[in-house]
C-alpha cells in the first residue's frame, strides 16, 4: 500500500499556494495593460467599490476556471492510471478535488484585498496622462 509522506503533503498545500500567487499576478499585470481604460471609467464615476467587485469577479472567475479544469483532468489521469484501485473511493477523491477549487478561490479573493486597495488610490488623471 502507498503512503504519503510529509513531501507529498507540502506539495498538496503549496499548489494552491503558487496558483494562486500567479493568478493575482495575472489580474494585476490585466489591470495595468487596461489602466487607461479603468481611468476612463472612473472618470465617467465608476466608484471604488464597483473596480473591487469587478477585480473580484475576474480573480473569482479565473480561480473557478482554473481550479475546476485542473480538478477534471486531474480526476481523469487518476482514473486512467488507477483502474480497480480506487472502488468506492471517487467520491471522496472528486470532494477533495472540489474542495481544492473552492480552498484555491478563497485564495485568490484573500490575495486580491491588496491589489484593489492600491489601484483605488490612483488618480483617473495620473492613468490618463501615462498612457
Amino acid at each position: 500500500m502507498a503512503r504519503a509522506r510529509g513531501a507529498d503533503y507540502l506539495s498538496v498545500a503549496l499548489s494552491p499556494v503558487l496558483g494562486a500567487a500567479g493568478a493575482v499576478d495575472v489580474l494585476v499585470l490585466s489591470q495595468r495593460e487596461r489602466a487607461a481604460d479603468l481611468a476612463v471609467l472612473r472618470a465617467t464615476g465608476w466608484t471604488n467599490r464597483e473596480f473591487a467587485l469587478l477585480t473580484l469577479y475576474e480573480g473569482i472567475g479565473l480561480a473557478l476556471l482554473g481550479g475546476l479544469s485542473g480538478a477534471v483532468l486531474g480526476l481523469g489521469a487518476v482514473l486512467a492510471l488507477g483502474q480497480g484501485v480506487l472502488h468506492g473511493h471517487l467520491p471522496a477523491i472528486a470532494g477533495a478535488a472540489l474542495l481544492a477549487t473552492l480552498a484555491a478561490t478563497a485564495l485568490i479573493s484573500a490575495a486580491l484585498t491588496v491589489p484593489i486597495r492600491k489601484l483605488s488610490q490612483i488618480a483617473p488623471a495620473h492613468l490618463l496622462a501615462a498612457d
